[in-house]
């Protein structure tokens, strides 16, 4: 994940929903390309968002983050 971060700090600025690791980690093919183990981290840190989200679901930009992820990410909403 070390490389992932640091992937992460040097792209260019990003709308606040796409600085979102989570966002990055469903929509960005060189990112995904990049982390190891793809396959099995991704569903961990789903695992993790849908705990937060149950947490706090009256939060206006936690339910745009899945709105946007659900219509682009194919693997997100499954």
């Amino acid at each position: 994940m070390r490389s992932a971060a640091r992937w992460i700090s040097h792209r260019p600025a990003r709308h606040q929903l796409r600085r979102n690791l989570l966002w990055l980690l469903f929509t960005d093919p060189a990112l995904h390309a990049r982390m190891d183990a793809w396959e099995e981290q991704a569903p961990l840190m789903l695992s993790s968002f849908r705990r937060d989200f149950a947490r706090a679901t009256q939060e206006a930009d936690i339910h745009t983050l899945v709105d946007e992820l659900e219509r682009v990410s194919p693997e997100f909403k499954a």
